[in-house]
């Protein structure tokens, strides 16, 4: 038996670089990973939003968290058994 134990096992420190082919055929070069990460850094909400948007072209039903809320205040108000009712 080697001398693994299970915290070796689950914290995998080891890194793993991509070869050069793998990297001239990515989508985004690491300039663009350097621009993305600044984005994220200085407006997180707005930059998940955008990525929410574009990537997954999802647009929110809700125009803001407390809508989101309100509605589903409502429903349970209305409906207090939950789908049993």
């Amino acid at each position: 038996m080697n001398n693994q134990n299970i915290k070796s096992v689950l914290v995998e420190e080891r890194q793993f670089a991509p070869s050069p082919e793998f990297i001239a055929k990515a989508r985004l070069k690491p300039e663009d990973m350097a621009t993305l990460r600044a984005e994220a850094a200085s407006n997180h909400k707005g930059f998940w939003a955008r990525q929410a948007q574009t990537e997954l072209r999802w647009t929110p039903r809700f125009p803001d968290l407390d809508a989101i809320v309100g509605t589903a205040w409502a429903w349970h108000q209305s409906h207090p058994r939950g789908y049993q009712a």
